[in-house]
Formats: C-alpha cells, structure tokens, sequence
C-alpha cells in the first residue's frame, strides 16, 4: 500500500516536471518571441528616429544658410550705414566749421557795419543840436526862429551874423516820451574871441547842446537811497582760468584749467600738465568767455627741499605717481634782487615817501616781470643804473632772471653848456 502510494507520488511529481518544462519552454518561446518583436520594434523606432532627424537638420542647416546669407545681408547694410554716417559727419563737421567761419566772417562785417552806421551816425550829428526838456509847442509857429532867439540868447550878438540854421523840428514818433527832442540842424556855428591887442581868432566849433530838465549825477546820487561800485575784473598774468570744454576742444584738445602767462592784444595761456600753449584772441574770448579760478594773490608759496626722478612706468611702489602741485611762478628774494638790479626806468618825479606800500609792491612788480619777460620789455627804454656798482662774481645767485648788459642804455646827462662851458661866450672859427 505504501509502495504504490510512493510510486504514485512519484509518477504525480515526474507529470508535474514535465508540465512545468512545457511551461517553461512555451515562456521561453513567448520570451524569444517579445525579444524579438521588441527588437523589430526598436529598429523601426531607430529608423524612425533617423529619419526624422535628417528631415529636423536639413531644415536646421536650410534656416541657418538662411539666416546666414541674411546676416551678411545685414553687415553689409550696416557698413553701407556706416560709411553713410562716415561721409554725412564729415560734411556735418565741414559745414560746422564753414558755418563758424562764415559766422565769425558776418560777425566782422557786422562790427564794420556798426562802426560805419556809428561814423555816418556821428557825422550826421555833427550839424545837429539836440535839445532835451523843452516844453512841447514852445517852438511854435516857427521852429527856425525860435531856434535862432535862442541860440542868440545862449551865444550872443555874433550868432545871426556868422551862424546859419538849415532846419527845426521835434523828434517824430508816437511812442517818444514826453517832451520830445527839439532837433536843429545848423549849416554854419562859429565862434568869435578877442585874444591880444584886438585880435579876434574866429573858429568854426561841432557844438552838442544837451538841455535837461532834472536832476544833475551828483544830486541824483544824494538822494538816491541805495547806490552801488561795479568792478570789471580782467584776464591778468598768472591767473588759473578755467576753458570751456569746446574752447578747449578748439584750442588742440587742452586742459581746461590752464594759466594766463601774458596778455597783450591776445592771451597767452598754458597748460601746466602737458605744457600746451595757446592763443585767445578777442573774438574768440567774447564768444567763449571764461572765468578766473584765482589770482596770483592766492596762490600758495612752497620751497622745494629735495627732488626724486621717479619712472613714468608703473615698476613700483609709488610709481606713475603725479604731484597735486602746478608750479604758477617762481619766487625770489626780493631784497636780494633789488641789490642786484643794475638797472632803472625813466619816471615823473614822485614823493615817494607819501606812496603807500601798496603801490611801491606794484611797482616792484612790474620791474621783476620786465626781468622775466623779455616780450614784455622790448619796447621799453631800459636804462643803466650809474649808482649801481656791478658784482663780477654773486655766491648766493639763485638763478633770478636778469636783463643783461647788450639791453641797457646808457643815460644822455648833460652838465655843461654846448658852447663849452657854463656862461662860456660861443666859440666861431
């Protein structure tokens, strides 16, 4: 009983293997099978890819020769641009500068125009009188006579003789305040004098009679309550000026704080950092004005105590290094310069000791800037000074200008008579 139990087990079991080997084969076929499909699967999806892909590159690499042919398309617009600016800033910057000319030309025909307006002006005011605050109609019926009374009142018995009046009126214009000028226009105004012995001297005058009916400056400033003192301030040697930046665009592209160094009929200025100069004349200071940043008064004296060169290329600490200092003018001892002056000026005859301390330190000043600038005293007489005994040899020289031997005269002094002596009787041969 127990044996065929077993062998029944046994016989189940072995079915079981068997079943479950068919099973397992049959996945394993179903296994190969999904493989394979997955596989079919992946390359139709990789082909799909693929293709794809060529489609998305060729329209990729299409859009970028595009893209490419229309940048170029652009820098060529854009260098034709640019050389269209190029050529328009040119003819902008050559009619600014035509344009400047021109403006400086119509400025120097403006300024002819008013001075000849002012000559034609000035002669025609010369046969003019004008008469201010006459009542009006006081000159009625007859401007011209009533002239002629009062000229004769004013002048006296010689005015009907030798004087003529051409013409009378009174200004013209409603807009003229009240009263308005009494004009007359006179062809002859002469004038009579017994000098010596009677002698009369007759001279033919350009005469402007101003009548005003108000005050007069001095009474008009007394009852003025507030009155005031206008001081014009000059460009003058060794100031700091300050430029406008176009002034100093036009001047070569200077510093704008430069320093005046001399002014004649142009100002002479420099630039302390490069040593640029420049000239300013008139026309161009009164279309670009500028200010003074400070005087000479103002400025700070300082002693240079020892001097170290230093690289302009930057190899080191402190290297490259600008000083914040712009040297204006040398100083020197004045005692000791005014010891060593050999020279003097011809002057009017002074008291100097009623001068003030103010105007001998001008004076001074102008001699030490006639020993710096040798432009300054080219013409003037600069004369040797007889008291002055010349020092060949000076161990204290500090290198302060001098005016040298060959620029001084040598003073006419005449003590005798040309006939050869005082009271002498004139030698003839």
């Amino acid at each position: 009983m127990f044996s065929e139990l077993m062998q029944d087990i046994k016989k189940s079991e072995k079915a079981n293997e068997k079943a479950r080997v068919k099973a397992n084969e049959k996945l394993r076929q179903e296994l190969q099978q999904a493989n394979e499909r997955l596989q079919q699967a992946n390359e139709r999806l990789r082909q799909e890819l693929q293709l794809k892909l060529r489609q998305v590159l060729g329209k990729i690499e299409e859009h970028i020769q595009e893209n490419s042919v229309k940048l170029s398309t652009l820098t060529d617009q854009v260098e034709d641009l640019k050389e269209t600016f190029t050529t328009r800033i040119e003819i902008a910057e050559n009619l600014a500068a035509s344009a400047e000319e021109k403006a400086v030309n119509v400025s120097s025909k403006c300024k002819k125009l008013r001075d000849r307006l002012a000559a034609l002006e000035d002669g025609s005011r010369r046969s003019n009188v004008r008469i201010e605050g006459l009542p009006e109609n006081r000159e009625s019926p007859n401007p011209v006579k009533f002239a002629a009374e009062l000229f004769s009142k004013i002048i006296g018995e010689d005015f009907k003789a030798d004087s003529e009046i051409a013409a009378a009126y009174r200004v013209r214009g409603s807009n003229t305040v009240r009263p308005r000028y009494f004009i007359i226009r006179f062809e002859r105004l002469s004038f009579k004098l017994e000098v010596m012995n009677g002698a009369i001297l007759q001279q033919v005058f350009v005469v402007e009679f101003v009548i005003q009916a108000q005050m007069c400056d001095d009474c008009h400033r007394i009852e003025a309550k507030d009155f005031w003192k206008a001081i014009v301030q000059v460009r003058q040697k060794d100031n700091v000026v300050c430029l406008s930046p176009r002034l100093a665009q036009s001047l070569g592209n200077m510093n704008q704080i430069c320093v005046c160094i001399r002014v004649t009929n142009t100002i002479h200025l420099i630039d302390p950092c490069t040593l640029q100069m420049a000239e300013v004349d008139g026309s161009t200071y009164w279309r670009y004005p500028f200010s003074s940043l400070c005087d000479p008064r103002q400025l700070q004296e300082f002693i240079v105590m020892d001097i170290e060169i230093i690289r302009d290329q930057k190899q080191g600490a402190g290297a490259g290094i600008r000083s914040n200092k712009v040297l204006i003018k040398k100083s020197y001892d004045r005692s000791k310069r005014l010891h060593r002056r050999m020279w003097r000026l011809k002057e009017l005859e002074r008291d100097r000791e009623v001068m003030d301390s103010d105007n001998e330190g001008q004076y001074q000043d102008f001699l030490e800037d006639l020993e710096e600038d040798e432009a300054l005293r080219k013409n003037i007489n600069i004369f040797r000074d007889p008291s002055k005994i010349p020092v060949e040899s000076d161990t204290d020289d500090e290198g302060a200008p001098r005016i040298s031997l060959m620029e001084m005269l040598e003073d006419l002094c005449i003590s005798e008579d040309a006939t050869g002596g005082e009271g002498a009787d004139m030698m003839t041969s």
